[in-house]
């Protein structure tokens, strides 16, 4: 099992993903929101460069997606307001009805072209990354 984590932490990112990201970081305030633990979160960012202010994970806030624990933690940690904050997001409703219930604004990346589930708002629906204004 350990075998595998460690391979799957180390998948790369998509195309477009390191030059957006840095893009973004030129101007703005980074940081994931994972569903994973430190040590894989840091096997994933490898190879993306210092872009990022602070990490925050499930294994941090003792709360994992959607449980809204976890945004409530990042929050804290990173001493901002819902207001202040884009979340980015693949995942429909481990990251959106997350999202949601702290009035947190969220991009949804559909790269599957998927069925948004009733209920759920984003402020833009995006393809990839590469559609993201930097």
């Amino acid at each position: 099992m350990a075998a595998v984590l460690g391979r799957l932490s180390r998948v790369p990112p998509f195309a477009e993903v390191p030059s957006v990201i840095e893009a973004l970081a030129r101007n703005h305030r980074l940081s994931p929101i994972s569903n994973t633990d430190d040590d894989f979160l840091a096997g994933t960012l490898e190879g993306l460069g210092p872009v990022f202010a602070t990490t925050v994970t499930a294994e941090q806030a003792r709360a994992y997606k959607s449980n809204p624990g976890l945004f409530q933690f990042a929050l804290r940690k990173l001493g901002v307001d819902p207001a202040d904050v884009l979340h980015v997001a693949q995942g429909t409703f481990s990251d959106l009805a997350g999202c949601s219930t702290l009035g947190l604004r969220v991009v949804w990346v559909n790269r599957k072209g998927a069925a948004l589930q009733e209920g759920l708002e984003p402020i833009a629906v995006i393809d990839d990354l590469s559609a993201f204004p930097t």
